[in-house]
């Protein structure tokens, strides 16, 4: 899974695979960690929402046009 958009207004990419969440914020690492399993690739948004809260980001879900 992979989640792209903007934090602070600089570029962020979370991804999800093989198990790692990792997050980038204007192309630097900041946080790389194994939370599944090997074979996962799957992490419900919620989840991923939790563990930029609880990186002290505030996380506002926006649809824009």
């Amino acid at each position: 899974m992979i989640w792209e958009g903007t934090i602070d207004d600089k570029p962020m990419y979370i991804r999800y695979r093989w198990g790692f969440l990792s997050l980038n914020i204007n192309d630097a690492a900041v946080r790389h960690e194994r939370i599944g399993d090997n074979l996962d690739g799957v992490l419900p948004v919620q989840d991923a929402i939790e563990s930029l809260k609880s990186l002290g980001y505030e996380v506002i879900n926006e649809i824009r046009r």
